[in-house]
């Protein structure tokens, strides 16, 4: 998961502005190859080691298809070595084959392969992007999958990382968050989704608004009943209080808060 949120976050997909216009598949495609031409891994250029699923057009079919039979050659037994190298796509559809698992992703004909067991560990590992509410709100499923090339040319997965998304990409550890996140947008909120792969941070919002001086915080609870986790709110309160942070707090069993701007209208308090 943290090279997944570092790519995320090196490519600012975790940042959501006004002015910037929808993010689309397109445009992760073209932010996270950049940051691959300037990226290693393993003594390796990361665009020889990373591929990245290619928006789909109908006129760009078969250069995308070439580029795929040209990546898995890459894979399988190379003189003493067995190589394997990573696919970084968006989850259509899991569905069952005979011996487990297969990812459908989008703008990608070639399916994934992987064993029943190694599937109901990621479930287990990110249940927010296999949960029954995952693709719920119009979200998305990231995964970063690693594969190798089975005997007949079948792409197989060993392993993965999987985030949940807004439909617009940005990153979400719950369905409640999706909300959250779609909401700020529709009222032209400028935010970032802090990623917590490597952070020493003891608390980590959110949400950060950066269309105010200073930077104001949300915080989504959506867990009840749990004594370490109001323990961990109280916690967080505590922390802005003390930075005499805004803070916009929503329980998601009550209706969202307002999140306008001062001076963008309606009613109630603004941040």
């Amino acid at each position: 998961m943290g090279l997944l949120h570092w790519l995320w976050e090196q490519a600012q997909l975790n940042v959501s502005h006004p002015q910037t216009g929808r993010v689309t598949w397109r445009t992760c495609h073209a932010r996270l190859r950049q940051q691959l031409r300037e990226t290693t891994i393993n003594g390796r250029a990361m665009d020889e080691a990373l591929y990245i699923v290619p928006p789909f057009t109908p006129a760009a079919a078969e250069d995308n298809a070439a580029a795929l039979d040209a990546f898995r050659a890459t894979l399988g037994r190379h003189g003493m070595t067995e190589r394997r190298a990573l696919i970084l796509g968006q989850i259509k559809e899991v569905a069952p084959t005979p011996y487990g698992i297969a990812y459908r992703l989008a703008h990608q004909r070639t399916p994934l392969y992987a064993r029943a067991a190694l599937h109901a560990r990621a479930t287990r590992s990110y249940r927010h992007a296999f949960g029954r509410t995952a693709t719920a709100h119009g979200a998305t499923r990231i995964a970063l999958f690693v594969v190798e090339r089975s005997p007949k040319g079948h792409l197989i997965v060993v392993d993965l990382a999987a985030m949940l998304t807004t439909g617009t990409y940005i990153p979400a550890d719950s369905s409640y968050e999706v909300v959250m996140a779609d909401a700020l947008a529709a009222c032209r909120r400028a935010f970032i989704k802090p990623l917590r792969y490597d952070t020493t941070s003891t608390v980590l919002p959110d949400f950060v608004l950066t269309d105010v001086t200073p930077t104001a915080y949300v915080e989504v609870y959506g867990i009840h009943g749990r004594e370490a986790y109001d323990r961990r709110k109280a916690e967080k309160r505590e922390f802005y209080q003390r930075q005499g942070s805004q803070l916009i707090e929503w329980d998601v069993t009550q209706p969202l808060p307002v999140i306008t701007r001062s001076g963008q209208g309606g009613s109630g308090p603004r941040v």
